[in-house]
């Protein structure tokens, strides 16, 4: 069952919870409101379905559900979220295929299973490292409605055909993640022809790390429009298709840490030219980001060369294991 907890702020609530079917329990409670917490206890589960609808938070009090440490709560098997209600953050999470483990088909869904599409909805701080489906077309981050966003998060080693991050109509944002060694790193339109005649349109795509390794860049099936691309660094080496997309090349230096996550070195070139979004105050990890805008979900906790690599994007917590 979920416990409160005290908070600071009189009108907010923190729950304490240890499953999805307290999560659940607590929407239907009507207890949650706008401006609470959630804090789901460290542990490593499997086979977590979780449904979120119902309850919205607002503008000035989103609504938060996050692991109580960075990364320490760690999702196996056939774990799936979907959210389908407005402003909430959703912090923290690593999903990962664990050895010899058939994991979740389409495992992060900004839609509920009623349906219901999300609305300025975060995505955050969170890792994707591994996961295996048996269908080859699975995503691992499906994004539907409308101003919901994916910040500073982790996506490494997916080696089906069905794309990482697949963006069905658009107005997204995508900042500061790291992506490396997936198959389709990214895909746009899907579902385009007689059911959908609307191509995907105004997403921001800003200070990401590619790092496709021998794989392709992106795959198109309605070409999106007023896309915005800005600070994104690719690994250089191999020629990509990259007529839809903005990028620079840049030696990003990854390396492996303890916790799985590749992670920048001081050689890594991530230094970007545009500035830090609003919405990335911290790193993966939690760690403050400095005034010189690094690419990726990484903030190097070693100085950085005149450029950084994807080791230094993706979620501060993947970090400081490395540390």
């Amino acid at each position: 069952m979920f416990a409160i907890a005290t908070t600071a702020h009189a009108r907010s609530q923190t729950f304490n919870v240890t499953s999805a079917d307290d999560v659940e329990a607590l929407i239907e409670s009507g207890k949650l409101a706008a401006g609470d917490s959630i804090v789901w206890n460290d542990g490593v589960l499997k086979d977590v379905e979780l449904d979120i609808e119902g309850v919205d938070g607002t503008e000035e009090a989103p609504i938060t559900l996050k692991a109580a440490t960075p990364g320490g709560v760690v999702l196996r098997g056939e774990s799936q979220f979907k959210v389908g209600s407005k402003w909430w953050v959703i912090e923290g999470f690593h999903f990962d295929g664990g050895e010899n483990e058939i994991n979740s088909y389409n495992t992060f869904q900004f839609r509920s299973n009623g349906g219901t599409e999300a609305q300025h909805t975060r995505l955050t701080n969170c890792a994707f490292t591994n996961l295996k489906t048996d269908d080859e077309t699975s995503k691992w981050v499906l994004v539907y409605g409308h101003d919901n966003s994916i910040i500073r998060c982790h996506f490494s080693g997916k080696s089906s055909k069905g794309a990482l991050i697949t963006v069905e109509l658009g107005y997204a944002l995508v900042a500061h993640n790291t992506l490396v060694d997936c198959k389709v790193t990214m895909e746009f339109g899907v579902g385009a022809g007689e059911k959908q005649s609307v191509a995907p349109a105004n997403c921001r795509f800003i200070n990401n790390v590619y790092s496709p390794g021998k794989w392709g860049l992106y795959r198109v099936h309605a070409e999106p429009t007023g896309f915005l691309w800005e600070g994104n660094k690719l690994q250089v080496g191999r020629e990509y298709d990259l007529d839809l997309v903005k990028v620079d090349r840049a030696a990003l230096r990854l390396k492996r840490a303890d916790d799985g996550l590749m992670r920048p070195t001081e050689l890594s070139e991530l230094q970007s030219a545009t500035s830090v979004t609003k919405e990335v105050a911290n790193d993966i990890d939690g760690q403050p980001r400095g005034e010189t805008a690094i690419a990726g979900c990484d903030e190097p906790s070693t100085p950085l060369r005149k450029l950084v690599s994807p080791a230094d994007t993706g979620p501060q917590w993947r970090r400081a294991a490395a540390e």
